[in-house]
């Protein structure tokens, strides 16, 4: 990847953004605010690019009222794709120009005015490389989370915020509760699609399956936000509920997996307090209370245990009533084999031998059963596979076994199956795991690819994770 420092006005960013619009076939622009004078400066361009029949979407706020609404009539004359975020954090930079393989990204200070273009004193950075590079997957990734929680500009929308904006001094004012933000609010719940929010879930974890950990940030993320708008303005709350508890476990999942665990402890502590209060919600009461186990134990294996406790407490007072086999099932084994991993851990710590080895054999049995239900998803075995050599690291370490072979072999078969599906992410976690049960100059070798492999997925909390490991075994 190519990276140019571009300073305006020693550089004048003008010139290079008509040129790429000349030269894109896909242009996504997202700032905090635009003017008149910006869109004249580059309006030629960009009918050369939607002549040509490229598309071009550019998405603005309305803070602090400094966006013009000439330059919105302009676009919509033009037939640019054009939405208004309405949300008071909205402060973008970002121009991203598309083509077949390659793209070009433009991040700083520049809004799209004449002075941020060309006269102002701006700071900016332009990415250009493959559109198979994480950073520039990454900027696509964030601009279509932007995107969607955007409104559809339309005429009316022009309208009240030109009258908005004429009542309204223009120093440090948000958009105001009157008829514009009533407008907005409206039109982006009406565009809210639950059985889209229950795919855009599903999308959600098979990026998680994947390693693709932006993505799944995303589409959690958005689902998050879609029902906390319908929870806001709408009556029918329990409609709601589950999907957005859903949401919070799976970015819950996607934070600890990235090191965020207080992010991760944070998600999982909201979505248990809100499946508490919901009989129907039993389930995601569970699978909440065994993400905030998993996360907080870095932190406070006491609080982690008091989790797994009140985990189980529930979890039996279900087999009272139903079939354990059903039960098991309609949790997840997932959800049970890392409660019962974390009991286990809990029980080594403080000594109790028998406990620890009870609930670790739970803990395999439901790791085990897992993978048999996963036996056509791939990716998902990568992730049981690295749980089972976790489990079975845990058991060499209880039993005093001479070699962790049963560890090994499960990593290895993660390893492998990581590699052949080029889940870059999945195959990093695994060499790291790896490195505790192999011999130094392996695990050397194992944490040194893994670091690499983080480096270009821009992960900063794992490379410095990751270095701290290095340091300690390698002892450099």
């Amino acid at each position: 990847m190519k990276i140019e420092f571009l300073g305006v006005p020693l550089k004048n960013i003008e010139d290079e953004i008509q040129y790429l619009l000349k030269q894109s076939d896909k242009v996504s622009i997202a700032v905090a605010f635009l003017k008149n004078s910006g869109i004249e400066r580059l309006e030629g361009a960009m009918k050369e690019c939607l002549k040509n029949n490229g598309t071009i979407s550019i998405i603005t706020g309305f803070n602090f009222y400094f966006t013009e609404p000439e330059a919105l009539k302009k676009l919509l004359e033009m037939n640019v794709n054009c939405k208004i975020s309405f949300n008071e954090n909205f402060h973008p930079k970002m121009y991203i120009f598309e083509n077949k393989d390659n793209a070009s990204i433009i991040i700083g200070s520049s809004n799209l005015s004449e002075g941020g273009l060309s006269s102002n004193f701006e700071a900016n950075a332009i990415l250009t490389g493959a559109m198979k590079e994480q950073s520039i997957k990454d900027a696509v990734d964030f601009f279509s989370y932007l995107w969607s929680n955007g409104v559809n500009l339309d005429e009316k929308i022009i309208k009240l915020y030109e009258n908005e904006r004429e009542k309204t001094p223009k120093v440090n004012e948000f958009i105001g509760k009157g008829e514009l933000k009533e407008y907005l609010s409206k039109i982006s719940i009406a565009n809210i699609s639950i059985d889209k929010l229950d795919e855009k879930i599903d999308e959600g974890w098979e990026n998680y399956k994947k390693g693709e950990m932006e993505k799944a940030y995303y589409n959690f993320k958005e689902c998050i936000d879609s029902f906390n708008k319908l929870l806001n303005e709408s009556d029918q709350q329990d409609k709601f509920i589950e999907g957005k508890v859903e949401a919070l476990i799976g970015l819950g999942h996607v934070n600890f997996q990235l090191n965020k665990s207080k992010d991760a402890i944070n998600l999982a502590n909201e979505a248990e307090e809100i499946s508490d209060k919901k009989d129907t919600l039993i389930l995601n009461h569970l699978r909440a209370l065994s993400l905030g186990a998993l996360a907080y134990y870095t932190f406070d294996e006491k609080i982690a245990y008091r989790k797994i406790k009140k985990f189980f407490n529930i979890y039996n007072e279900l087999k009272k009533v139903n079939k354990e086999e059903e039960i098991d099932e309609l949790i997840g084994f997932s959800d049970l084999a890392n409660s019962y991993f974390i009991l286990a851990q809990y029980n080594f710590n403080i000594g109790r031998k028998d406990d620890e080895i009870i609930n670790l054999s739970k803990c395999i049995k439901y790791s085990e059963l897992d993978l048999k239900s996963s036996e056509s998803d791939s990716f998902g075995a990568i992730i049981i596979y690295i749980k089972l050599g976790l489990d079975y690291q845990l058991k060499w370490q209880i039993m005093r076994e001479p070699e962790p072979s049963e560890s090994i072999k499960n990593f290895d078969l993660a390893l492998d199956l990581a590699e052949k599906l080029n889940a870059k992410f999945w195959e990093a976690i695994v060499r790291r795991n790896l490195a505790y049960v192999v011999y130094a100059t392996e695990a050397c070798d194992h944490l040194k690819k893994a670091r690499k492999i983080f480096e270009s997925l821009g992960h900063l909390e794992l490379i410095n994770e990751t270095d701290e490991m290095i340091k300690e075994i390698c002892g450099k």
